[in-house]
């Protein structure tokens, strides 16, 4: 059966179709894609703290060493 065999209401049914069906398969795989991307964030700003709180750790512990130097000093 060809295309331009069916009536309009038919083709217009069957094209609203296609376009619902293209959209689901979209947002199906955005979903699928966001959650992925959102486990990959968790582990790196797991890493980032750690590795962020370790360098703040160490500068404070230089400011300190800094102050005791400069009070021997004195």
């Amino acid at each position: 059966m060809k295309l331009g065999n069916w009536k309009i209401g038919t083709r217009m049914l069957a094209g609203f179709g296609a376009v619902l069906a293209l959209l689901v398969a979209v947002a199906a795989l955005g979903i699928g894609s966001m959650g992925g991307l959102q486990s990959r964030l968790r582990e790196i700003t797991g890493v980032n703290n750690a590795e962020i709180r370790e360098a703040s750790t160490m500068r404070t512990m230089v400011d300190d060493r800094m102050i005791a130097l400069r009070n021997v000093a004195c």
